[in-house]
């Protein structure tokens, strides 16, 4: 456990590659695996603004993500993250520069 979870323990920090997306109308599902396992994203469009949302619902699997966010359980029962950052590597090849893009929550997003 690090401090931050000691002190805040709804906020969260993952760092793994995407293994799915799945779009339903304004709000998404991404799944994020690492080392311990398969953790679960949601963004709203209303939630995070147009930007964030339509580049979390773009983001293909084996893409490398770092995702700040809040923790909350799902209506069934999951623990999912809603992510206020998501800073995603744009070429995860061997030889590439490393690029990277970063989403970030808009405050007051409709």
């Amino acid at each position: 456990m690090t401090i931050a979870e000691v002190l805040n323990p709804d906020r969260v920090s993952i760092m793994g590659r995407v293994t799915s997306t799945r779009k339903m109308g304004k709000g998404a599902f991404v799944n994020v695996r690492d080392a311990t396992g398969t953790t679960q994203l949601y963004v709203h469009k209303n939630e995070v603004g147009a930007l964030m949302f339509d580049g979390t619902t773009t983001l293909e699997p084996g893409t490398y993500v770092k995702v700040d966010g809040a923790r909350f359980i799902t209506k069934t029962g999951e623990i999912a993250i809603r992510p206020h950052r998501i800073i995603v590597d744009v070429d995860s090849g061997e030889d590439a520069q490393p690029m990277f893009k970063e989403y970030v929550k808009v405050e007051g997003a409709l």
